[in-house]
């Protein structure tokens, strides 16, 4: 069999599962949930086709891995089917999580006129729009917003735009698929500079991957909108554009604070490699001056003073969550008190992230 024909074989059986994928969600998802062995029997099949779904991933990043894939009509295929999954999806709604309700509910908020980062989003529960919400699938359990304010303000300028709720999630859906499908151009960019010959290669390992395209397109998870200016940002930072870098990294972090995560290694790998470091320090500084005055213009409409950090602090504290954070400090409240294995979660992610960051600066 041709490559091509082989992305194709790969491509339909892949849809094909999404398609199934979909389904199951919906079926195990608290609004339609089946009970007692009708449940268990449609999560163990909605694993299976997991699992199904990520060999068929695998097969198709091995004929990228052996250069079958390097030109042609298979080349285009194999970049094409990700971007129907991703459109396919969105005609859906998500079953998995309620974030997208919550995002909307945030928006509620600030278009009658309540701060997210003073009002618990949980007390939109309490009225029409968030009992419809609520019939939808939304669990009104968080507090007030621990999310940036670039994203606060898209939450508001959807739920001001769209006439009811599903158009609301199409819309937030729709941006955060935009967003994820253009991390994958970043990295075809940015490898296009870095590693050539894992151009394709690596776009395909990001645009294929099962989690990016159900938790984005499916979803509407807002860390790909994060990711993509995390993304812009290195590709700047390898244009030696550094100032513009700074300002891509603060937009980053204005929509979730982790956005800063990669700001040591940039400015490890900008100072090895930069010959005048004198107009490097100005494109910083340049670069920081911009960025302090976006943070203002954008923060100062929602500022509570430093309670407007409520949110962020709260949601930054360990909990027993499905995650190796989360099972890690599950273990720890056995034999320690919460505040203790709280702290000690804290620092241990905190160590493993510098000692991370010292690892990969001393190959720059």
């Amino acid at each position: 069999m041709t490559s091509t024909g082989r992305v194709v074989l790969i491509g339909g059986a892949s849809g094909t599962l999404y398609a199934g994928t979909y389904v199951l969600q919906r079926s195990i998802a608290p609004v339609h949930a089946a009970t007692g062995s009708a449940l268990t029997w449609t999560v163990a099949l909605y694993v299976g086709v997991t699992v199904l779904q990520f060999l068929l991933y695998g097969l198709l990043i091995s004929l990228a891995s052996r250069g079958a894939l390097e030109s042609g009509r298979a080349r285009a295929l194999a970049l094409a089917f990700p971007v129907l999954f991703n459109a396919a999806l969105l005609a859906g709604q998500p079953y998995l999580s309620i974030d997208v309700f919550t995002y909307i509910a945030h928006g509620y908020q600030a278009s009658i006129g309540h701060n997210p980062y003073a009002h618990p989003v949980k007390e939109v529960a309490e009225m029409p729009f968030g009992r419809e919400l609520a019939r939808l699938g939304w669990i009104p359990v968080h507090g007030v917003s621990p999310y940036g304010p670039i994203w606060t303000g898209i939450e508001a300028a959807v739920v001001r735009a769209t006439p009811n709720i599903p158009a609301a999630i199409l819309s937030i859906t729709t941006i955060v698929t935009l967003c994820s499908l253009g991390c994958a151009l970043m990295i075809w960019l940015i490898l296009g500079t870095a590693a050539p010959r894992s151009q394709l290669m690596g776009t395909l390992l990001y645009l294929w991957n099962p989690v990016a395209i159900v938790e984005f397109a499916g979803e509407g998870h807002n860390d790909a909108f994060m990711m993509f200016f995390m993304l812009l940002s290195l590709f700047l930072w390898f244009r030696a554009r550094e100032g513009m870098s700074i300002v891509a990294t603060a937009c980053a972090a204005l929509v979730k604070v982790v956005g800063v995560m990669l700001v040591p290694l940039e400015l490890v790998y900008a100072w090895r490699t930069h010959r005048d470091r004198r107009q490097l320090v100005g494109q910083l500084l340049i670069g920081a001056a911009i960025a302090a005055v976006i943070a203002v213009l954008v923060v100062a409409p929602v500022w509570i003073g430093w309670n407007t950090f409520d949110g962020l602090r709260a949601h930054s504290r360990p909990s027993i969550l499905a995650s190796t954070p989360g099972v890690v400090y599950w273990y720890l409240t056995r034999t320690h008190s919460e505040q203790a294995s709280a702290l000690l979660i804290s620092t241990m992610m905190t160590g493993l992230f510098i000692g991370a960051v010292a690892m990969a600066s001393l190959r720059v």
